[in-house]
């Protein structure tokens, strides 16, 4: 093998090592204890300890549930103002003298 192939095999190496570096780390700050230890928790639990695969179902559950919640919200904004109006009393029926039917 001349040096120049050997210097490209090199090269590949490390291209694939790097490749192979990047892929296996992911790291995220600023995330409180206590979410960190459900999250592990979960991919524990669930996940076989594979955090890759928690996450892309977290996300996948995310994306599905986030239209119907935001629908549901929308719902709730809505009933909440059909109920905070003051409750409208049937109108009162009178007869031609003006006497109030029901009296």
């Amino acid at each position: 093998m001349n040096p120049e192939q050997e210097n490209s095999n090199t090269t590949d190496a490390r291209t694939e090592l790097r490749k192979i570096v990047t892929n296996k780390g992911l790291v995220i700050s600023r995330v409180p204890q206590k979410k960190k230890s459900m999250f592990i928790k979960l991919a524990e639990e669930e996940f076989a300890d594979d955090y890759g695969m928690c996450l892309s179902s977290l996300l996948d559950y995310y994306y599905l549930l986030s239209p119907m919640i935001a629908r549901i919200d929308s719902m709730d904004i809505r009933l909440f103002k059909l109920e905070g109006r003051p409750e409208q009393s049937p109108a009162k029926k009178k007869m031609m003298s003006g006497k109030e039917i029901g009296e």
